[in-house]
């Protein structure tokens, strides 16, 4: 580390730093999503498997976080020889829950989205239990069809979500890197011309306005984490691990359009991260040009 880079205020550097890998993970699921859009190998077959990918883990998040919701009301609601509200525990935070119920919804509209489109392709009911257990966050199938790269990353996030540092909390299922910070929701926005397309389009431009506010948003909270060099160094070892296999992941999801090697190249700087403040928006991008 150069001295002009240590003469900088960890809490300038630290959002920046962790900007730019968050950044290059965004570009590399557009350009994964991108290339895939673009090429012959797409088929009716090969959209249908990556919505059905995208359904799971939206669903799977929707009754994940339900779980959550009800974990925290109070789990004997239901009992006939009590009356729910006696079980409700104290301390309930009704700002968290509102907030909470409201990104289930925007969860559970995003699935339902892919879940739609999906059924239209195929012409056919989705079995929504088959498809959460097969391509969930946790533990997804490894016996389903290219699923490799979709159980390496499950492995990766139950390690990492035992992680206790309080700027783990940047890392992990609901930080920067939820939704892979957007950038496949991006490439996907911009799809029109036939049906398909236009309902792919119009879909995705939902899930991105929605996704805006979850993942890239976190880097407003940065300084609240990173409080020291240790801090930030362990949190960008951590954020890499995630990108890298968020973008092996998505890769597996379209197909592999784009090669191992140029995965790597991604997350090591070599592309424009300009594309980046049309998926993020001005105001967290900022924190990619700020010096």
């Amino acid at each position: 580390m150069t001295q002009a880079v240590l003469e900088t205020p960890l809490t300038e550097r630290a959002p920046r730093e962790l900007a730019i890998l968050a950044a290059r993970c965004a570009a590399g699921e557009a350009e994964i999503a991108t290339t895939y859009f673009n090429s012959p190998a797409r088929t009716l077959e090969s959209d249908a498997l990556w919505l059905e990918k995208q359904a799971g883990r939206e669903l799977e998040s929707t009754f994940t976080m339900l779980k959550e919701v009800m974990v925290a009301v109070g789990r004997n609601m239901g009992k006939d020889e009590q009356y729910w509200v006696n079980s409700i525990q104290d301390g309930i935070d009704r700002q968290w829950l509102e907030e909470f119920i409201f990104k289930i919804k925007q969860e559970l509209n995003h699935g339902n989205h892919c879940v739609d489109i999906l059924e239209r392709i195929t012409g056919e009911p989705a079995n929504i239990a088959e498809i959460v257990r097969k391509y969930n966050r946790w533990e997804p199938d490894p016996t389903a069809p290219n699923n490799k790269e979709w159980c390496a990353l499950a492995k990766l996030f139950r390690e990492q979500e035992t992680r206790t540092e309080p700027w783990a909390k940047l890392i992990t299922s609901e930080g920067l890197l939820e939704g892979g910070s957007c950038g496949m929701f991006y490439a996907a926005s911009l799809l029109k011309g036939d049906d398909l397309d236009d309902r792919i389009g119009s879909a995705f431009k939902i899930v991105l306005k929605d996704e805006r506010g979850h993942g890239p948003a976190n880097l407003f909270s940065v300084n609240k984490y990173i409080k020291t060099e240790e801090d930030l160094s362990g949190a960008k070892e951590m954020l890499r691990a995630r990108a890298i296999g968020r973008l092996r992941m998505r890769n597996e999801q379209f197909g592999n359009p784009l090669s191992s090697r140029r995965l790597e190249e991604l997350m090591d700087g070599d592309v424009d991260l300009g594309v980046v403040r049309a998926i993020w928006g001005d105001a967290p991008y900022r924190y990619v040009t700020m010096h």
